[in-house]
C-alpha cells in the first residue's frame, strides 16, 4: 500500500513515516501541499495507465503554500482520487 503524507512540521513527519512503514507500508513525504500534489502528479504519469497512484493520502489542514483543504478543493477534478 502506497501513502503520500504532507506535513510541515519535520517531526510530526517522521513520525508518521516511521509509524507507517514500521506497519509496512510504502511511504512517500512531503513538506508541504504543493510538494506533495508534485508527488501525486509525478507518481499519476508512472503509472500510464491512469491508475491511482497512492491509496491514501494524509494531509496537515494547515501547510505552507497550500493548506490540506485548498489542496483538497484545487486538486479534486484535477487528479483522480477515490475515497478521499
Amino acid at each position: 500500500m502506497k501513502i503520500l503524507v504532507a506535513e510541515d512540521e519535520p517531526e510530526i513527519l517522521r513520525i508518521y513515516k516511521l509509524l507507517l512503514e514500521e506497519k509496512g507500508y510504502q511511504v512517500f513525504a512531503t513538506e508541504d501541499g504543493k510538494k506533495c500534489l508534485n508527488a501525486y502528479k509525478t507518481e499519476l504519469n508512472k503509472t500510464m495507465n491512469g491508475n491511482i497512484p497512492f491509496n491514501l493520502v494524509i494531509l496537515d489542514y494547515r501547510m505552507p503554500e497550500k493548506t490540506g483543504s485548498r489542496w483538497r478543493r484545487k486538486s479534486w477534478r484535477s487528479v483522480p482520487l477515490k475515497n478521499f
